[in-house]
């Protein structure tokens, strides 16, 4: 464990003693399997209310995230850490292929589903954020805030979780058969 990790480890078990008592490693976990896994984690951990969405937003069905899910969250992350040799992209062609998934298919299909997107971006500037793991989105060009259907929720409201797991499943954020490229 680093350093870091058992600070952390050490703040959480001095608030939530009990939750910490049988942390350890189980396996390495796909980004497909991450919502799953963590939600199911959670709710064995006591904090039943927590959601997952499929775009990684988390959320509860009781208002807002207080410390103790976030100490069930960081348990959960510790115990179920991401699988980072499969969430990177290897080759120019897998790079070619998450571009043009995003700009072919899912801009179109977002804004088929009524939803305005901002500025894409190039196929080199794809390429520039891919290095440094930050890939462009179409749905991080959603301005949520500013739809009518959405801007009287909270940002981490479960409305807006359940209103983007919908809008995922008409248009999934990663092609089939790749895995979240970050």
């Amino acid at each position: 464990m680093s350093a870091r990790v058992e600070k952390l480890a050490r703040e959480q078990a001095a608030i939530y003693p009990n939750l910490w008592d049988d942390v350890e490693f189980e396996r390495f976990v796909t980004l497909e399997e991450m919502p799953a896994v963590l939600e199911e984690c959670a709710h064995d951990l006591g904090a039943t209310t927590v959601v997952f969405g499929v775009d990684g937003s988390i959320s509860t069905t009781s208002g807002p995230i207080g410390g103790f899910e976030i100490a069930v969250l960081d348990a959960c992350s510790l115990s179920y850490p991401p699988d980072y040799q499969k969430l990177q992209i290897q080759t120019d062609a897998q790079l070619d292929y998450s571009y043009n998934y995003a700009t072919t298919f899912l801009v179109p299909c977002i804004r088929a589903a009524g939803y305005t997107i901002g500025q894409t971006v190039t196929r080199e500037e794809y390429g520039a954020a891919a290095l440094e793991l930050q890939l462009w989105s179409p749905y991080s060009s959603i301005n949520f805030a500013s739809d009518r259907r959405w801007s009287n929720y909270p940002f981490n409201s479960l409305e807006l979780a359940l209103g983007l797991e919908q809008l995922h499943e008409r248009c999934p954020p990663y092609a089939a058969g790749t895995v979240r490229p970050y």
